[in-house]
């Protein structure tokens, strides 16, 4: 459990650091807390935004650092808690392995190990591997769990074409999205965990009953959109429950519809900085 002391590393850079700074920052002013964050950079992003306005920071060297690395950093910048952002860097990776290791905890990420058959039984819809995306609807539905039995589900995003996800999606008669966030929230449930994850769907264009593709911890693609529909602060809402806080009987409801377009500038002899 995060306390209201915590020192967070961070371990992305670009949009999702200066997003959980800028929680960080709302929640300090509305609890007076004394969150802080240190951003860990490389060389090429010594003058980047984000690294400017984290609390504090630390410099790993010119080039993308290794595992060990990353564990020598969080001990000496005396981290009690990492954001990795909307990477998958949960269960089963380095990093989660690390920070378990280290007993820091992974914003964001289940703390505990997710059994995929579990989930897969009580979304009740039947499962499929998907060898051939063509003539596929994809949809991931974001979920959210307090570990004490609350669970919103966060809309459904349509990622058919992956580039451009909105949400909610046009049509998915004769279903309807709501069906799907219950699929989702019913598979949060039986984990019981705490922290945010994406269940994933698939809709056959001769079918008329999607199937569960699969689990993954943390945030999947179409956070914006969720957020632009539903007006919440995701990144926000990770760290107050990691902070204990406790999900309302009611979520917000999506109104509107939303995409999302995104236009990156790197430069390749910066390191793609």
């Amino acid at each position: 459990m995060l306390t209201d002391d915590a020192r967070i590393a961070i371990l992305d850079r670009g949009l999702s650091a200066v997003r959980l700074i800028q929680a960080v920052r709302e929640l300090n002013r509305e609890r007076g807390s004394s969150l802080r964050t240190v951003a860990l950079f490389v060389e090429a992003d010594r003058d980047s935004f984000y690294v400017r306005e984290a609390d504090g920071s630390l410099g790993l060297g010119a080039s993308v650092p290794g595992i060990d690395a990353i564990e020598a950093a969080l001990t000496a910048t005396g981290a009690t808690a990492a954001w990795a952002g909307w990477d998958p860097v949960g269960p089963g990776t380095e990093v989660e392995a690390m920070c378990d290791r280290m007993g820091i905890e992974l914003l964001g990420y289940p703390p505990e190990p997710v059994d995929p058959s579990t989930i897969a039984r009580e979304v009740g819809l039947g499962s499929v591997v998907i060898d051939d995306p063509n003539g596929l609807r994809l949809f991931d539905v974001p979920v959210i769990s307090d570990g004490s039995g609350g669970v919103w589900s966060l809309g459904v995003v349509d990622r058919t074409l992956a580039p451009v996800p909105g949400s909610p999606p046009i049509s998915l008669a004769p279903w309807d999205a709501s069906d799907l966030e219950a699929a989702a929230s019913r598979g949060a449930r039986a984990v019981g965990t705490r922290g945010i994850a994406t269940a994933s769907f698939a809709l056959r264009s001769d079918s008329e009953k999607p199937s569960f593709v699969g689990w993954r911890a943390g945030l999947g693609s179409g956070l914006e959109v969720v957020e632009a529909t539903t007006g919440l602060d995701i990144v926000k809402l990770i760290i107050e429950i990691a902070l204990g806080n406790k999900l309302d009987d009611e979520r917000p409801v999506a109104l509107g519809h939303s995409l999302n377009v995104h236009v990156e500038a790197a430069d390749p002899d910066a390191a793609f900085a």
